[in-house]
């Protein structure tokens, strides 16, 4: 019987809706360098509409991580749709210089590297009551903020971190090299130590905000005044491991996405005796620095 209907299911005809799904996962998986194998048995549909992943995958994910992200709050770029590994060019500052209609160009003095971007994979699973599916019209809408916020705190968190993890994308913080605050004088020479800075932003963990706010200049004026540390905008986040704090241009902070976003694939089989979904998500990303001259991290004592 389970047989028959395995055929039954394999054998069955694909809405348009569904079947763009479909092609679409698989093309993602292909993006990552996964071979799709076998046949694709028909899972839960629930709203998943074709208009639903023009752009995104599934759900409209890509405002939720939006909307969620400190990185893109500060000013982090983010590229969807990569394919395979992916070259990408870092240089420093490139110089141009004025010259006669005729005179020798002057040497730029840049360096040009390249660093290969592999697609890290982020996954959990989450196992929904049935009945939350059923009560809730925007159920969707709701999970989906939830997932993209879990995603945004693991990126983050491992990004803004002094300790490397395994199969994750790199940590930037190094607690020997992080320049040390103690006052106004040693913030001013820390902002100092960057280049190629447009659009200047501070992020800064909880405690490192707390300690600002307390830190004066040499007038008795207060260093962070209406949220801004001498005019400079500032982003606070839990994320950020603690006495840290970032500043830079985060423009050059570059967030790649393989495939169109999160992908979600709904399991309403596993769990059904205990009267559950099972949702599985992965995300592929990885992210680069074009300028890592333009950023600079710091502790706060």
């Amino acid at each position: 019987m389970l047989t028959e209907l395995i055929k039954a299911a394999l054998n069955k005809e694909y809405s348009t809706e569904l079947r763009t799904i479909l092609d679409t996962t698989n093309e993602n998986l292909k993006s990552c360098g996964i071979a799709p194998q076998g046949q694709c048995i028909p899972y839960e549909q629930r709203t998943l509409k074709a208009e639903a992943i023009k752009g995104v995958e599934l759900w409209d994910l890509e405002s939720d991580i939006y909307n969620t992200s400190t990185l893109h709050n500060a000013g982090a770029k983010f590229h969807f749709n990569l394919k395979s590994d992916v070259l990408v060019p870092l240089a420093s500052k490139v110089n141009c210089h004025w010259e006669g209609e005729t005179d020798a160009t002057e040497d730029a003095n840049t360096t040009v590297t390249e660093q290969r971007l592999t697609a890290k994979r982020l996954s959990c699973t989450l196992n929904v009551s049935k009945l939350f599916v059923l009560q809730m019209s925007n159920a969707e809408q709701l999970l989906s903020e939830m997932i993209a916020q879990a995603i945004n705190d693991k990126i983050e968190s491992t990004i803004f971190s002094s300790t490397a993890t395994e199969n994750a994308i790199a940590n930037l913080f190094n607690a020997e090299e992080a320049t040390n605050i103690e006052d106004y004088t040693t913030l001013c020479n820390f902002e100092d130590t960057t280049a190629d800075v447009i659009t200047p932003t501070y992020i800064l963990s909880k405690p490192a905000k707390n300690k600002l706010r307390q830190m004066q200049k040499a007038n008795n004026a207060n260093v962070m005044d209406n949220g801004k540390i001498d005019g400079t905008n500032t982003v606070t986040s839990s994320n950020i491991e603690n006495n840290y704090l970032c500043y830079g241009d985060f423009s050059k902070m570059h967030i790649c996405i393989w495939g169109n976003g999160i992908d979600i694939t709904i399991d309403p089989v596993t769990q059904a005796t205990e009267g559950q979904i099972k949702l599985i998500v992965n995300f592929y990303v990885d992210y680069y620095i074009s300028n890592k001259n333009s950023i600079a991290f710091a502790k706060i004592s």
